[in-house]
C-alpha cells in the first residue's frame, strides 16, 4: 500500500508545482504591453456567406494553436500561442463565438514583455480559477496518497 500511496502523493505535488507555476505566470504577464499582432498560420478558416464571416473549419473544443508576428520598436517577432476561443450564448439559444477573429490574417492582441520583446503572449491573465481548482485536486491527490500510506 505505500507504493500506491505514493504515487499519489507524487502525482499531487507534480499538479500543485504546474498550477501554481500557471498562476505565477499569469500575474507576470499582468505587466506587459499589448500592441497589435497578425496571425500568420492557423487551423481556422472563415469565408463570408450572406454578409456574414463564418468559421468554416476549425472548431473543436480544444483551443487552437496559432502563429502571429507583431512588431516592438521597428523590430518584427514571430510568436506561438492559444487562440483565446471564446463562446457566448443567448437566451434564445443563439450562439457566437469569436473563432473567425483568429484565421490567418487577422489582426489580434499581442502582449509582450517590455524587457524582453520576443516573449509573447496571446492572453495576458492566467487561467486563474481553473488552476484554483487544479490546486484542490493536486492537495487532495496528497492527503489520499497520504491516508494510503498511514494504514
Amino acid at each position: 500500500m505505500g507504493v500506491f500511496g505514493l504515487v499519489f502523493i507524487v502525482i499531487g505535488i507534480a499538479v500543485v508545482i504546474f498550477c501554481v507555476k500557471t498562476i505565477v505566470d499569469g500575474m507576470k504577464r499582468g505587466g506587459w504591453q499589448e500592441t497589435a499582432g497578425i496571425v500568420r498560420e492557423s487551423p481556422i478558416a472563415t469565408k463570408e456567406v450572406g454578409g456574414f464571416r463564418v468559421t468554416t473549419k476549425g472548431w473543436s473544443a480544444a483551443q487552437p494553436t496559432i502563429t502571429y508576428e507583431y512588431e516592438v520598436g521597428g523590430r518584427r517577432y514571430t510568436g506561438r500561442g492559444i487562440a483565446m476561443v471564446r463562446e457566448t450564448r443567448s437566451l434564445f439559444g443563439g450562439r457566437r463565438s469569436n473563432m473567425a477573429g483568429f484565421a490567418e490574417g487577422a489582426q489580434i492582441p499581442v502582449y509582450y514583455d517590455p524587457a524582453d520583446p520576443s516573449r509573447s503572449a496571446t492572453f495576458k491573465g492566467g487561467f486563474g480559477c481553473a488552476a484554483l481548482i487544479g490546486i484542490v485536486v493536486g492537495l487532495f491527490f496528497m492527503l489520499f496518497g497520504w491516508m494510503f500510506m498511514s494504514f
